[in-house]
């Protein structure tokens, strides 16, 4: 939910450019990752809105994934924007104008695509990038790939608490 979450404040941010409502977003994930209860309890008994800083808005879109698995709003902005954008916007620091830079200026479409030209040195030779900027993105690449398939301890054991609730008997 968290990362939900945290991915709309990338987008809404790109879209709208609100810092008001990016923030918010994001104090919304932070807060979910580290919350003790599981999120589908609050959702259950309709507690959100007390936790701190979470109003009806976000409120509604938590709920909204919780109960459908997915967000309009997620969607919607999601469709607006390039595979490509979205995928490189997943790094830290990462603006629009530079992942457009290096799409076009490297032809490239994937993070795969992005490790392999930052590693042969490729990337340094846009404008707007240096050593420094290339090596950061073969970190955050990487750092990337090794959140790949671990889970944060409380989104596992609100996974448990929703899947113990759907079992019978």
């Amino acid at each position: 939910m968290a990362e939900v979450l945290a991915r709309l404040a990338r987008l809404v941010d790109l879209k709208e450019k609100n810092v008001y409502k990016t923030r918010a977003y994001e104090r919304a994930a932070r807060l979910i990752e580290s919350w003790p209860e599981p999120v589908a309890l609050l959702v259950q008994e309709g507690r959100l809105e007390a936790l701190p800083g979470i109003g009806a808005s976000i409120s509604s879109i938590i709920t909204e994934i919780e109960r459908t698995g997915s967000s309009h709003l997620l969607e919607s902005l999601e469709s607006e924007y390039s595979p490509y954008i979205l995928a490189f916007m997943t790094l830290p620091r990462m603006s629009e104008k530079k992942a457009r830079t290096l799409h076009e200026g490297l032809n490239i479409s994937t993070l795969d695509e992005l490790a392999n030209a930052a590693g042969q040195g490729r990337v340094r030779e846009l404008p707007g990038f240096n050593e420094t900027s290339e090596t950061r993105l073969l970190d955050a690449i990487q750092q990337a790939r090794d959140r790949t398939g671990k889970w944060i301890i409380s989104h596992a054991l609100e996974m448990a608490e929703v899947m113990r609730e759907r079992v019978p008997g």
